[in-house]
């Protein structure tokens, strides 16, 4: 093939370009597949903790509120979308950060275990006498998975 690159669109427009029209369409319909239904499950994972929170609500209303909040921080403008995903991820960042720093303080004893017990400090890696007492094995079979 003699195309110049770089070719301008998202990945669908390379499989278009470099493999064929076909692929292209139906790489562009599946990756459109999977956001919606992973969008779908979101909302009805926000709509399950929500109800936690708020155990007189229905799900559905929680799950039509975060949809229409996605829609409407969409609907404006790029640049009001590209600030409140900055600050929303800044606040995620913020939150995992400070369960790092409160899971080092437990560890280490400068949090005090709920149960008045001493600090666990390292020992969960050996407690049974090696670091990967089951072998390597099983540590593989999660990497597989989690990757």
């Amino acid at each position: 093939l003699s195309v110049a690159m770089p070719v301008t669109g998202a990945f669908h427009t390379y499989a278009k370009t470099y493999i064929g029209p076909a692929t292209g369409f139906t790489v562009a319909w599946l990756y459109w597949l999977t956001w919606a239904v992973a969008l779908g499950s979101e909302f009805t994972a926000a709509g399950l903790f929500m109800q936690r929170w708020f155990p007189h609500t229905s799900v559905w209303m929680w799950s039509a509120v975060f949809a229409l909040l996605i829609f409407l921080l969409n609907a404006f403008s790029v640049k009001f979308f590209a600030e409140s995903e900055f600050w929303f991820s800044s606040i995620k960042v913020l939150a995992i950060l400070l369960f790092i720093l409160l899971g080092g303080a437990a560890m280490f004893g400068i949090v005090p275990m709920k149960s008045g017990e001493a600090a666990p400090m390292l020992s969960n890696f050996t407690d049974s006498g090696s670091l990967f007492p089951n072998g390597f094995f099983p540590i593989l079979m999660t990497m597989l998975s989690v990757n």
